[in-house]
């Protein structure tokens, strides 16, 4: 969160003025910075001040998975009974909670809350099923699952209406799903290797190469094939979910006569049905994603299948998720991946960590901290000076119609350049029961929510059953 409330790499002052307020300043006029703010959580004073002031390695170790769930501080609906690692999360009613319904009754209605850790996307499906979950939430229910959830919950409705569940469809998701390649150029200070292999670099940063896998990738079939239809094409960075949605950006069908042009002209070679860079070296690069993601694995025999005409060879390889983000985030021991990304529906700034050079997720070209934390950027290509630019004057530009230019133009450099290529937007679709009470889901705020959905969690109830 830091790239998001920092403008100019300065962030704002803050002040208490009374128990009940505080007061911030911004360095300027910083558009983004109310709803910024809405995804910082306030901490206890008297619990963790002592911890503020050591190492940050002490910090991430301080309520770490092995605390005991009595220390942890909450002014939330509910507070943590237990942690099981690897399969649920129990929450109990925070008896503190300063809520209450119309009739003064004090909030939360549930007396437990659990949270369970599921990892294969499957298994959550057959234990909703079974009963042994009441909800499935936003990014739970795949879209291949979808006719099929449909058709059980018609039979749950005729064999036992009181016992059926109902799905709903909250539209398009600001989250998007893309492919990347590494871009870094940059030589590991520990090794004095380069990160990415030398002539991996020249591809992935010729826009030829790049433009071309994206003119090949067909959308279409991964609509209909791995989401069953339940999510659209996407080829721009913002979703259609967002109020900034460039819709001047038009999207286009799989091309493969104009990606094979494309390659030509960024100097590679076709030869007996195999590609060759302009030294002789055949084009061939491992595609990894997240195991366990099915829809994810599809893509990338998908992503495989297409490129092959082209003559680029493709290993897709899954593997762990926690490898997957070490690698993109700290190794940068990578050379293509196909992951998602999380959006902002609401403000585009929300994405600064992403796109600015210096940014935190600045996936396809991540740098590194040095030991005081600070990212310093010395070989920011052209286009990234432009976003950059860009992001700093829409965060300090107050007028809406402006900001609108402002983004347009970033998102046109991005649907030029392709540091990401865009392959769909899913629909978000959720699932419960219909003995959950009061579960009213929307997509709005559910990035600020860690439950999802579930922003009235309070006055959600479960109804027993009948004797």
């Amino acid at each position: 969160l830091r790239d998001v409330l920092s403008v100019y790499g300065k962030f704002p002052k803050v002040w208490k003025v009374d128990d009940y307020t505080v007061k911030f300043r911004t360095e300027k006029p910083f558009a983004p910075f109310l709803n910024g703010l809405t995804g910082i959580g306030i901490a206890p004073k008297h619990a963790m001040q002592a911890i503020t002031k050591k190492p940050v390695e002490e910090f991430a170790r301080f309520w770490d998975t092995n605390v005991k769930p009595e220390s942890i501080v909450s002014c939330g609906a509910f507070k943590l009974l237990r942690y099981v690692p690897d399969q649920r999360v129990e929450l109990t009613r925070n008896p503190n909670y300063h809520f209450v319904d119309a009739k003064q009754r004090q909030l939360p209605y549930l007396d437990k809350f659990v949270q369970a850790i599921v990892r294969d996307q499957n298994s959550q499906i057959l234990k909703f099923y079974a009963r042994e979950l009441d909800l499935l939430d936003i990014r739970s229910v795949k879209g291949s699952d979808v006719a099929e959830m449909k058709k059980k919950s018609e039979e749950f409705k005729l064999r036992a209406p009181d016992k059926s569940f109902t799905m709903r469809n909250l539209g398009p998701d600001d989250g998007t799903l893309f492919l990347m390649f590494n871009l870094c150029r940059r030589v590991n200070p520990e090794t004095k290797k380069p990160y990415l292999e030398k002539k991996k670099q020249l591809w992935f940063n010729n826009l030829k190469f790049r433009q071309a896998v994206n003119y090949a990738v067909n959308r279409k079939r991964i609509i209909n094939n791995a989401l069953r239809g339940v999510g659209a094409p996407l080829f721009t960075a913002e979703t259609p979910a967002s109020l900034y949605y460039n819709k001047n950006l038009k999207p286009f069908d799989q091309d493969l006569e104009y990606a094979s042009k494309l390659l030509q002209e960024g100097g590679f070679v076709k030869k007996n049905g195999q590609l060759f860079d302009a030294a002789g070296n055949l084009v061939e690069f491992t595609l990894n994603t997240n195991a366990g993601n099915v829809i994810r694995e599809a893509v990338c025999n998908i992503v495989h299948d297409d490129l092959q005409p082209l003559g680029i060879k493709v290993n897709s390889q899954a593997i762990d998720f926690n490898v997957l983000i070490n690698k993109a985030e700290n190794s940068l021991d990578w050379e293509a991946i196909v992951m998602g990304l999380s959006g902002t529906r609401l403000e585009p700034y929300g994405g600064a960590n992403v796109w600015k050079s210096d940014g935190r997720l600045h996936l396809f070209d991540q740098r590194l901290p040095d030991k005081k934390g600070r990212v310093v950027v010395a070989d920011a290509r052209d286009w990234e000076k432009k976003i950059d630019a860009l992001f700093d004057k829409g965060a300090v530009t107050l007028d809406d119609a402006k900001r609108h230019e402002i983004f347009n133009s970033f998102q046109d450099i991005a649907y030029e350049q392709v540091p990401l290529i865009y392959l769909y937007c899913p629909l978000l679709v959720t699932a419960a029961y219909d003995n959950v009470g009061n579960y009213k889901p929307t997509p709005y705020g559910i990035n600020y929510n860690p439950l999802g959905s579930m922003h009235n969690i309070e006055e959600i109830y479960k109804i027993g059953p009948k004797r």
